[in-house]
C-alpha cells in the first residue's frame, strides 16, 4: 500500500488535467493511508479552472475523512470553515459522522 500511495500522491501533485485527479482521490479514499494527507490537502485547496463545481475538492474531503485521524479531522475543520460552499457542506457532513 505505501508504494501505491506514493504513486497516487505523485500523480495528484502533478496538478495536471491529464491526470484523472478525481479517480486518484477516490482510490486514495479506498486506501485510507495517512501518508496521503499532505497531497490530499494540497489538492483540496487547488482550484483547477476546469473544475467549476469543486468535484475534486469534494472527493478529497471523502478521502481525508476516510483516513479519519486527528490530522485529517483538522483539515476537515479548516475546509468546513473556509472552503467553497459545497466543500464546506461535505466537510461538515463528514465531521458530523465523527460526532463533532
Amino acid at each position: 500500500t505505501p508504494l501505491l500511495t506514493d504513486v497516487l500522491c505523485s500523480a495528484l501533485d502533478l496538478r495536471s488535467r491529464a491526470v484523472p485527479n478525481e479517480d486518484v482521490a477516490e482510490v486514495l479514499a479506498s486506501v485510507a493511508d495517512p501518508a496521503a494527507l499532505p497531497s490530499l490537502e494540497r489538492a483540496l485547496w487547488w482550484q483547477p479552472e476546469w473544475d467549476e463545481y469543486h468535484q475534486l475538492a469534494v472527493k478529497c474531503v471523502w478521502a481525508i475523512a476516510a483516513i479519519g485521524d486527528e490530522a485529517a479531522k483538522t483539515i476537515l475543520r479548516d475546509a468546513a470553515q473556509t472552503g467553497p460552499q459545497v466543500v464546506r457542506e461535505m466537510a461538515e457532513s463528514k465531521l458530523s459522522e465523527y460526532g463533532h
